[in-house]
């Protein structure tokens, strides 16, 4: 009897507080649970894209790997990792932001030519004549309408790597809960 109460509160004070669920260094899961195209693993040294090959060695670099390893390492560990290097869509998330980055830089330079070359015409000439005021009028509007442009795709790259986290937390729930559903399996295997 108190053997069995013992294996409980042992069992009990093993468990993190409020219901967490830590994952062991050594876990692996099953590899037929997750299919390769919506769970791609890379290798672990030289980041060769391992779809399609079973276990054993990566044809790149050579380095041994085993598949429902590399799930949990890469869907659970290394959930730090950017995501950009590891899915097209966060690819393309960055080039969005990169590209309205360096627009909004450019547009900010060409507006802040426009207002110092004004300011330069201004000083030397006084009213420029009426030619030359369209001709800064319209290339001024043409710079504030391009404006949008840029926050656009601002806009979208932060919007698809917003979809992309919240695809790679799903995979990420995915595979904790297979290594959950193990260990109860594995607990309940070995309970009297």
């Amino acid at each position: 009897m108190s053997r069995g109460l013992l294996a409980k509160v042992s069992r009990l004070l093993s468990r993190p507080l409020f219901g967490t669920f830590v994952v062991p260094k050594d876990a692996r899961v099953d590899p037929t649970l997750f299919s390769e195209e919506d769970f791609p693993v890379f290798c672990p040294k030289c980041r060769y894209s391992l779809r399609g090959l079973r276990d054993g060695l990566c044809p790149e670099c050579g380095q041994p790997f085993e598949r429902g390893v590399l799930l949990v390492r890469q869907y659970v560990f290394e959930w730090g990792e950017p995501l950009w290097r590891r899915t097209r869509l966060g690819r393309v998330s960055r080039w969005c932001v990169i590209g309205g980055l360096i627009c909004v830089s450019i547009l900010f330079l060409a507006f802040l030519g426009i207002c110092l070359a004004s300011l330069l015409i201004l000083a030397t000439r006084g009213f420029p004549p009426p030619q030359e005021e369209a001709l800064h009028e319209q290339t001024f509007r043409f710079v504030w309408a391009c404006m949008p442009f840029p926050f656009v795709a601002l806009l979208l790259g932060g919007v698809l790597y917003g979809f992309c986290l919240r695809r790679h937390a799903g995979q990420r729930r995915a595979v904790i809960a297979a290594i959950r559903a193990a260990a109860n399996a594995a607990e309940h295997r070995s309970s009297p």
